[in-house]
């Protein structure tokens, strides 16, 4: 159901030189009012691509040849553009680079956390960072400590105070301090914690286990999405439905899809038509948009005869369906676009950022990208 697919690629590219401080425009305000500024700052647009959005203040930022580096949210470079990634964000105040096909990590004023001395590594998660030498993966801290040894085939960020490794072929699960507390076992497939609960898969069939390793929902499902809000959608003999973290079928398995749940809420489809169930399994709006996405700040975009508009949690119209495209509000607003301009409405449906964008990413951490044919900007929200 989602329009936007985010791909994570791991990019192995060599280090080009370019200035650290191309510095931006003085921000301008371009509204004011209801408790809130927004300002806007003109940043170069160098040979580059627009960043996505930020996190933790760093937008990541490519050219079309995939060399990539970080801005902070003035639009200067931090880190130079010529680094490969393996994440478009920054976490824990540390961001994956590469130089030369060996990997290591950079900080926020684009100096040198930990050399880049590793054939692989990702990002930190609850203080520690899958790294590899060789084919063998273990974890570092932020002093470049060895943690846990390098001794497995593969391991995810730790989530939840787990993480997911393989070793010979066998899926099991570490804390912090290297110990197995889920033993190897054959699964086809595993995921991170969610919830208190970890996605497995054998035989071409899905279940979970919680914490301790205990099967809680049967592997019998043809397909699972991970939990979410206490609830994960899962498929058999082609029809979805929802359970909670019982393994209790609490959305009948009847509808076309089911996605995950948000804000309480879960999109369904039937006969091509969308709408909304809740966590007690209540049609609370029934099938009848052409497209729907999920509930994000108390609304949800919908489709209808090509125009889109915002509903509530009880299915009212909220913002009338007369926009040409509408996406998810996030920290209070959301892009529209209207005669092939695009600007930002509140959740009144109040124009604040006027129609002449191309593009604007979603508002994360009170920062969003705007871009127009020729230009672009950072738009910081900023409360009175």
């Amino acid at each position: 159901m989602k329009r936007k697919i985010y791909i994570v690629i791991a990019l192995v590219i060599c280090l080009t030189t370019l200035p650290l401080n191309v510095l931006a425009a003085e921000p301008v305000v371009v509204y004011q009012g209801d408790g809130y500024n927004i300002t806007a700052t003109k940043i170069p647009v160098g040979d580059h691509l627009p960043p996505y959005g930020f996190k933790e203040g760093m937008g990541y930022v490519a050219r079309g040849d995939w060399k990539a580096g970080f801005i902070d949210t003035t639009g200067k470079i931090i880190i130079p553009i010529g680094y490969g990634t393996t994440r478009t964000e920054f976490s824990e105040g540390l961001g994956v680079v590469c130089i030369e096909g060996k990997w290591g990590f950079m900080d926020r004023e684009g100096k040198v956390a930990i050399p880049t001395e590793y054939s692989f590594a990702d990002i930190f998660s609850e203080g520690l960072a899958p790294v590899w030498k060789g084919n063998k993966c273990g974890y570092i801290n932020k002093n470049n400590e060895v943690v846990i040894p390098f001794e497995y085939e593969s391991g995810r960020p730790f989530s939840e105070g787990l993480a997911l490794v393989e070793k010979n072929g066998r899926k099991g699960y570490i804390n912090k301090s290297g110990e197995v507390v889920i033993p190897f076992e054959d699964y086809m497939g595993a995921g991170t914690f969610q919830d208190g609960m970890a996605l497995v898969s054998k035989n071409y069939k899905d279940g979970f286990i919680d914490k301790t390793g205990k099967v809680v929902v049967p592997l019998e499902y043809d397909l699972a999405y991970g939990f979410s809000d206490g609830m994960a959608a899962v498929m058999k003999n082609g029809k979805w439905g929802a359970i909670d973290n019982t393994g209790r079928i609490v959305v009948p398995l009847e509808y076309n899809v089911v996605n995950s749940f948000s804000e309480g809420m879960a999109v369904i489809c039937r006969d091509n038509k969308y709408g909304f169930v809740d966590k007690t399994g209540k049609v609370v709006v029934p099938p009848g948009y052409t497209f729907v996405d999920h509930f994000s700040d108390g609304l949800a975009v919908v489709e209808k005869d090509r125009k889109y508009g915002y509903i509530d949690k009880t299915g009212k119209v909220v913002i009338p369906i007369e926009y040409e495209m509408g996406y998810n509000f996030s920290e209070g607003l959301a892009f529209v676009t209207k005669d092939n301009k695009g600007g930002m409405i509140d959740k009144t449906g109040k124009v604040i950022i006027p129609f002449k964008y191309t593009a604007i990413t979603k508002l994360s951490e009170g920062f969003a990208i705007a871009q127009t044919e020729t230009e672009w900007f950072v738009l910081e929200k900023r409360e009175k």
